[in-house]
């Protein structure tokens, strides 16, 4: 009965993806847990002197097979690490913001069991930054009275809205924007904005035209002067 017992409390261990006490297994180090970072965080760990790490992988959720994998359709990013003693890792591609879990797969040298640190969460920051800003008038005679501002970002935001706002003096007197989506995070992306010169505006007139791009709680400003076209 005894031995009947410790079958199904191994079992209930193993289920909640609980390392047993005898495995020494790698511990997470940095981003230490619950850590804010930049899209290209380093991570660090350290490793039991009878182990070697296998893979790194960057999840977008915490739960994990009972062995302690990640469930695939979760992960975000895999390193396969290069020597059996490196304790260190940074991806080449940037990470979106939003919040993350790591983990590092190793094995023992003496019977080659796979084992996985407990998943260590972390969150990226999100970061926009206005890259480039054109404004310039329409050069065709039948739309003579539309500005073109286009304008150039890097962001780690998945989605982000673009707006052009246009003062005379302190009173708005037009607004455009443009919502869209990052494919690559801070790779660089561009819109172009369309601004047509309402009636009560008089061509030449000088107005402050505020570029932001914002999502994810990060936004991004830059602000130029134009005459009316």
């Amino acid at each position: 009965m005894r031995k009947l017992s410790l079958i199904f409390a191994g079992v209930a261990v193993a289920a909640l993806g609980i390392v047993p006490l005898s495995f020494a297994v790698a511990q997470p180090t940095a981003p230490s847990a619950g850590a804010r970072t930049n899209s290209h965080p380093t991570f660090t760990w350290s490793l039991p002197a009878n182990e070697e790490a296998d893979l790194l992988r960057i999840a977008s959720s915490p739960t994990t097979t009972p062995s302690g994998e990640f469930h695939q359709e979760n992960v975000v990013e895999t390193a396969f690490l290069g020597t059996s003693s490196q304790t260190t890792w940074s991806p080449s591609s940037a990470l979106f913001a939003g919040q993350y879990w790591w983990n590092v797969m190793s094995h023992d040298r003496e019977e080659f069991n796979t084992l996985y640190s407990p998943p260590s969460p972390f969150t990226v920051a999100a970061q926009t930054r206005v890259q480039q800003l054109r404004i310039r008038r329409n050069s065709y005679f039948y739309i003579p009275d539309e500005l073109s501002i286009t304008v150039g970002w890097a962001t780690n935001v998945r989605n982000v809205v673009v707006e052009a706002k246009l003062y005379r003096g302190r009173r708005l007197v037009g607004r455009v924007q443009d919502a869209t989506e990052t494919f690559v995070s801070l790779s660089g992306d561009s819109s172009t904005l369309t601004w047509k010169r309402p009636r009560r505006v008089k061509t030449g007139t000088r107005l402050r035209v505020v570029i932001s791009v914002r999502g994810g709680g990060a936004v991004a400003s830059l602000q130029r002067f134009v005459r009316a076209p």
